[in-house]
Order: C-alpha cells, then structure tokens, then sequence
C-alpha cells in the first residue's frame, strides 16, 4: 500500500511552508494520510475529506460521547 502523509505540528500551522509531506510516517501532532492505492483518490477528494473532518471538529465531534475530541 502506498501512502502519502501530510503532516503539521501544534503551534506551525500559520505557514504552509509548515507542513511535511512525505511517504513515510512521520512524529507530528497532526497527520493526515492518503490511501493512493486502494482507490486512488484526487486532490479534490482529500479537500472533501479535510472539510468533512473540519466540519465535524466544528460541531463539537460524537456529542453523545463526548470522547472523541479534544476540549476547546
């Protein structure tokens, strides 16, 4: 399986300039990585994934539990 990893850390994420890519996992407090292989997916489909996980920080995460995000 190939990955791709784009990663930032805490306290950086003013610049993009910030942001590692790479192919191997990197040590950062945000990673978000990419299936290339399994189905190939566009630029646009990893701007839709990161709002839909934006979206989902902003409304407070799985509410009922409460345990899935980080206090504010």
């Amino acid at each position: 399986m190939t990955s791709y990893y784009l990663s930032i850390n805490r306290g950086k994420t003013e610049s993009v300039g910030n942001v590692t890519a790479g192919t191997s996992l990197p040590s950062a407090d945000f990673i978000f990585i990419t299936d290339a292989t399994t189905h190939s997916p566009t630029r646009l489909d990893q701007i839709k994934a990161l709002e839909a996980i934006m979206h989902y920080i902003k409304s407070g995460g799985n509410v009922a539990t409460g345990t899935d995000l980080p206090a504010i």
